[in-house]
């Protein structure tokens, strides 16, 4: 039986809670799924887990997403936030949200686990209208 795909999608893979415990759920689900983990670039003083991760035997890809800064939209975020809004009614903040679903390859069934940013995207959309 083939397992189903998910791709998880962090910022970055840097030393720090949420991160490894991102590498952690990613391990304890190979077994039903086939895990992917697709990060940003894991430079910076905090120290990268990327080869934790790649010797916990996760797939890891590694995509430099962040446009043209830190907390600003990517032109890549900004067509997958209106395809989402066009054809799903998904609202996504512009940024981070919108940057990560950009990312997740769209073949097949995609199930997007959005977690929130709803207060951004409607005040980007009210900036874009005044």
């Amino acid at each position: 039986m083939t397992k189903p795909v998910v791709h998880h999608v962090i910022t970055r893979l840097i030393a720090g809670g949420a991160q490894e415990n991102t590498i952690l759920s990613c391990q304890a689900l190979r077994d039903r799924f086939d895990m992917r983990l697709i990060t940003g670039p894991s430079d910076g003083r905090e120290g990268s887990l990327l080869d934790d991760a790649r010797r916990r035997g996760i797939d890891v890809t590694v995509v430099d997403a962040r446009g043209p800064g830190h907390g600003l939209p990517s032109p890549d975020g900004l067509v997958a936030a209106e395809q989402a809004m066009r054809t799903e009614g998904l609202m996504l903040d512009p940024v981070y949200t919108a940057k990560a679903l950009a990312q997740v390859p769209m073949s097949g069934s995609v199930v997007f686990w959005h977690t929130g940013g709803v207060l951004d995207a409607v005040a980007a959309a009210q900036e874009a209208f005044s």
